[in-house]
């Protein structure tokens, strides 16, 4: 992502299916941000669920955290 930091695309993927163990980059809140801020029509997040509604992800990321309770909460 920090290479495209300023383009917008109409979708865009975000890939945390190696992330099962670490947040890695996620834990950096400007690189979350950039990450799920740069479409303009629709996010798609691949990755275990599961894992980003922990506790941990909770504390760790946050921004991801809310996001996937939000899509929980709206039947995605």
């Amino acid at each position: 992502m920090s290479t495209a930091a300023s383009d917008v695309y109409k979708r865009q993927f975000l890939s945390v299916v190696r992330s099962e163990k670490s947040f890695g980059f996620l834990r950096s809140v400007n690189r979350l941000c950039v990450s799920m801020s740069r479409q303009k029509k629709c996010l798609i997040v691949v990755g275990n669920k599961d894992f980003f509604t922990t506790q941990k992800a909770k504390e760790e990321v946050s921004g991801l955290y809310n996001f996937a309770k939000l899509c929980e909460s709206d039947g995605v």
